[in-house]
């Protein structure tokens, strides 16, 4: 599932992802929007189970969906199909909660409605 808001004021679209333990920023994503590469030598565990080093890591970013503003950090990694994956870290800190019968984000004052992918879409 998928919601539409802002990374440090500029237009993404985040991915949902409560299987990853860290949110991922998309390389593309920290290029276009010249976010400042740290180093890091983290490595992740990827959908078709082989380990990747994550490329760095952003400074402190500023994440706005809804009226919800949280502060935090992501490893940066080639992402092919999304430009922000909301990973578990991201989920604990903000409150949130997804709510898919409903294609809903809750978070402790509001509720935001979720974009299914084209993908469920024409399966479903």
């Amino acid at each position: 599932m998928k919601v539409i808001g802002t990374i440090n004021n500029n237009s993404v679209v985040y991915a949902l992802h409560s299987g990853s333990s860290r949110s991922v920023v998309a390389y593309k994503i920290v290029r276009k929007f010249n976010f400042k590469i740290n180093p890091t030598n983290i490595q992740a565990k990827v959908s078709d189970n082989t380990i990747n080093d994550a490329i760095g890591e952003t400074d402190t970013l500023r994440i706005c969906i809804g009226n919800s503003i949280i502060f935090q950090k992501f490893l940066i990694m080639d992402l092919d199909d999304n430009d922000v994956l909301l990973g578990l870290d991201w989920f604990l800190k903000s409150g949130a909660t997804m709510t898919p019968i409903e294609k809903s984000l809750k978070f402790p004052n509001e509720t935001v409605f979720l974009e299914l992918s084209d993908e469920y879409n024409e399966e479903h």
